[in-house]
């Protein structure tokens, strides 16, 4: 299974980001939607082919203020300048994604809104790209491949899930518990992961806590540790020793 992680989302030569690709396969590169501008992207562009590392587009909202982590329901057609913006900061380098994996609350309304998914998608393969990374037995992974595109199922070692109307989903960032905090307990739903064993998902829960869990599976083809959490190069280095 691949680590990635989200990097360039603290500018170029960040001294933890610049650790943290050492141990992982893919890295999803900020380019100037939540974060990330023209400098940030060369250098880690530069940094990824050092480590012979993965590279996918990490296209967001533009929401700095956010952090690209806000809904904010625009349409295709407004979305569609920005992104194209984005797309440009990518390729400056002469260098084309062939992966994409949405940030943020892009992340989620791709997984929920199958029209705006479609379109999204669309237009990722008339720009070239191959693939798409996304939550297991997702709409955006299922369109995906019903357009012959690549999927890459992925799961995220410092996130709690739930259940929400049957279906698993990340737990809201606005819940108490909705982030793995202690590197031990993130380390072990890792390797749980790795070994396709069953993890703890809230059925019965509030912003608070979690009431009632079941165990379910979750199968993937990649592991994800937010950059932004204070436990992730510990983690990624734990993981990696796991996982060698």
């Amino acid at each position: 299974m691949i680590i990635n992680c989200d990097l360039g989302e603290r500018g170029a030569a960040h001294p933890i980001d610049d650790q943290i690709i050492q141990y992982v396969g893919m890295i999803n590169l900020a380019c100037g939607g939540h974060a990330g501008d023209i400098e940030s992207v060369k250098y880690y562009l530069n940094l990824a082919m050092v480590h012979k590392v993965m590279v996918s587009a990490h296209f967001s909202y533009s929401d700095q203020d956010n952090f690209g982590r806000k809904e904010n329901n625009i349409s295709w057609d407004s979305f569609l300048p920005d992104l194209i913006r984005q797309f440009d900061v990518f390729t400056s380098f002469n260098q084309m994604p062939l992966w994409c994996k949405p940030h943020g609350a892009l992340y989620h309304r791709v997984h929920q809104d199958e029209d705006f998914a479609s379109q999204f998608l669309h237009w990722l393969q008339f720009k070239g790209f191959q693939g798409v990374v996304g939550m297991p037995n997702s709409i955006w992974l299922q369109l995906a491949q019903k357009m012959s595109m690549k999927i890459m199922p992925e799961v995220f070692a410092e996130r709690r899930y739930c259940l929400k109307a049957a279906k698993v989903i990340l737990s809201p960032r606005s819940y108490l518990w909705a982030s793995i905090h202690e590197v031990d307990v993130a380390l072990n739903q890792a390797l749980q992961f790795l070994s396709k064993r069953p993890i703890q998902i809230a059925s019965k829960y509030n912003s608070a806590q979690v009431e009632h869990s079941v165990h379910r599976i979750l199968e993937a083809q990649t592991i994800c540790v937010h950059s932004d959490s204070p436990i992730a190069l510990e983690l990624v280095q734990k993981i990696r020793v796991h996982h060698a």
